[in-house]
C-alpha cells in the first residue's frame, strides 16, 4: 500500500484497487465545475471568487486522481468531462499524455489557489471559507500544486522540471504557514506531524476526528480512498 503497488495479485489489493473509485472522484470533480456556474447565478453568496477556487480545487483533485491512476496502473482512459448515469467505453491513454493532462490542470489551477484558507489576515483570498479557519492541510492549496507538479515531473522522467517545480514550493513555503519538523514530532503518537491535520501538512486528507465527531470504532472501508464507517451515530 505505502508503494502503490495496487496491481499485485493479492486478495485484499485485488478487492481495494478497483480504480472506479478514483474515476468516481475525476467524475464528480468534473460534475461541479460543469454545475457551479448555476448556483453562482442563483446564490448571491457564492462570489465569482470562491467558485473560481472552488473550480481550481476540483482541477487539482482530477490531477491528483490522474497521477494516482498513472503510478498505479500506467496506460489509463483519459476522462475530460462528466457522465451522468453510465459511463461509455474509452480506450486507454498513454501514461504521458494523461500526465501531461493532469500538469495542465494544476498549472490552470495553481495561480487560482490560495496559500491559505479561512485566514482573514490573508493577502488573497482572506476570510473564512465556508465558515472556517481551519483547513491545514485539508485542502489543496497553491503550494500543494506545486508539490504535486513535481510529483507528475519525477513520474513523467523530468526531473529538470520538478527541481524548478519544488523550488517555487520552498521558496513560498512560508506563505502557506508551512514549517518542518524535528524528529520528536515526526514519531510521536499523540501530537506528532501523523496525528490530525496541521500546518505541517502539504496534504494530508486526516480524516481528523476533532473536525468530524466521529466516535470510535473507526474502520477504514478501501484504502486507496478512505471512506469512514460509524457503528454509532453521529448527534
Amino acid at each position: 500500500m505505502i508503494e502503490g503497488k495496487l496491481n499485485l495479485p493479492f486478495p485484499l489489493l485485488e478487492n481495494v484497487s478497483n480504480w472506479r473509485k478514483f474515476y468516481a472522484v475525476i467524475n464528480s470533480s468534473f460534475l461541479f465545475i460543469e454545475k457551479s456556474g448555476n448556483v453562482l447565478a442563483s446564490d448571491p453568496q457564492y462570489t465569482n471568487l470562491t467558485n473560481q477556487v472552488d473550480i481550481a480545487q476540483m482541477k487539482a483533485l482530477i490531477a491528483l486522481a490522474y497521477y494516482y491512476l498513472v503510478r498505479t496502473w500506467g496506460d489509463v482512459p483519459l476522462i475530460k468531462q462528466s457522465y451522468d448515469g453510465q459511463f461509455p467505453k474509452i480506450p486507454r491513454s498513454s501514461s504521458s499524455a494523461v500526465l501531461s493532462y493532469a500538469e495542465q490542470l494544476l498549472k490552470e489551477a495553481a495561480p487560482v489557489l490560495p496559500f491559505i484558507y479561512g485566514s482573514v489576515n490573508a493577502d488573497y483570498f482572506s476570510g473564512l471559507y465556508y465558515g472556517s479557519s481551519d483547513w491545514s492541510g485539508d485542502l489543496i492549496n497553491r503550494l500543494t500544486a506545486y508539490v504535486l507538479l513535481a510529483h507528475i515531473s519525477v513520474l513523467d522522467g523530468r526531473y529538470l522540471d520538478a527541481s524548478a517545480y519544488l523550488d517555487y514550493a520552498s521558496a513560498n513555503s512560508s506563505s502557506a504557514l508551512l514549517t518542518t519538523s524535528s524528529t520528536t514530532t515526526l514519531v510521536s503518537a499523540t501530537g506528532g506531524v501523523f496525528t490530525n491535520t496541521n500546518n505541517k501538512h502539504v496534504l494530508a486528507f486526516g480524516m481528523s476526528q476533532e473536525k468530524t465527531k466521529q466516535r470510535l470504532p473507526v474502520i477504514w472501508k478501501t484504502l486507496p480512498w478512505a471512506r469512514l464507517l460509524f457503528s454509532v451515530p453521529i448527534r
